[in-house]
């Protein structure tokens, strides 16, 4: 097994990025379709109509939090961080509000935009593409944020979220304009039946994340190799 040490600063962007396509892209729709089955197979009856979406929402966050507590122990471990369960807690505590807050806000700009038709005149791809490039954006500068601080403090944190936050919100804008350049257009002709707005947001969550997460992997690197030689000649000088 590599310790941080040995990693070179490439391998540690891509293994972040990998770590965070998995943990914070991924785990959107496999938490999504496994709440969306577990609804369907409650009973509801009247007194259970209120309650059931508070607890699907309640397992919701819950998931979320575990994944982004997940992604953050691999971070600080990738990376050398000493304080690896400060960043988990710290990762996941921002990853599931965040998340969670990002989903139901996009549903309701779905709503305005799409369901009502509240707004004339703006292409649905195009508000497709505008708001779910700024909930990448919020969403990977939030938890880059959270982890960062929990790292190195708050202006490392800071710095981490500006960079992450842009990383992600472009990854997803260029993700979207590329599966639409390929015919899959949101709002287009028989998107409805291909479940198209679903899919493009799912691939570009997780491009997005891949790319947040390989830039707290260039920004987080594991301390110099070169330095322990020197810290061994230290300690057996000093002993």
């Amino acid at each position: 097994m590599h310790t941080s040490a040995s990693l070179s600063r490439r391998a540690i962007i891509w293994r972040s990025g990998l770590s965070a396509a998995l943990y914070l892209g991924l785990s959107v729709p496999v938490l999504l379709v496994g709440v969306f089955a577990l609804s369907g197979l409650v009973p509801l009856s009247h007194a259970m109509e209120a309650v059931v979406p508070v607890i699907l929402l309640v397992v919701l966050l819950a998931g979320f939090c575990a994944a982004g507590a997940l992604w953050g122990r691999s971070l600080a471990r990738l990376t050398g961080a000493p304080n690896a369960r400060r960043v988990a807690w710290a990762s996941g505590l921002a990853f599931g509000p965040l998340t969670l807050t990002a989903l139901l806000v996009l549903g309701q700009v779905e709503q305005i935009f799409v369901e009502r038709h509240l707004v004339r005149g703006a292409p649905i791809h195009v508000v497709f593409a505008i708001a779910f490039s700024v909930a990448a954006f919020a969403v990977s500068a939030g938890v880059a944020l959270a982890g960062g601080w929990a790292a190195r403090g708050w202006r490392f944190g800071l710095q981490s979220a500006l960079w992450a936050g842009l990383a992600g919100g472009a990854a997803f804008l260029l993700a979207d304009v590329a599966q639409d350049a390929l015919g899959r257009r949101v709002g287009g002709p028989g998107a409805e039946a291909t479940a198209t707005m679903l899919t493009v947001a799912f691939l570009g969550n997780i491009i997005a994340a891949f790319a947040a997460g390989g830039v707290m992997g260039w920004r987080m690197p594991a301390p110099s190799a070169a330095a322990q030689p020197a810290l061994a000649q230290a300690v057996e000088a000093k002993a």
